[in-house]
């Protein structure tokens, strides 16, 4: 048995171990988890930083019909 989550997140300013200055994202992480004798585990995962630009062009979300 397996299960899908999808999950939009916002990701605050911060920097890395190196010293860069990462700005504020949102992303879009998606999970695939399997039912195992000692419960749920993760199997796989995938995270999408959502382009703010393109934002305004999502057909699911805005709207757009091209």
């Amino acid at each position: 048995m397996w299960r899908l989550a999808v999950v939009t997140l916002k990701m605050g300013e911060f920097t890395t171990p190196d010293g860069e200055l990462r700005g504020e994202t949102q992303d879009k992480l998606s999970l695939i988890f399997v039912k195992c004798e000692e419960g749920w585990r993760i199997t796989h995962g995938h995270n999408t930083v959502i382009d703010p630009n393109a934002q305004p062009f999502d057909p699911v979300n805005s709207g757009w019909s091209g």
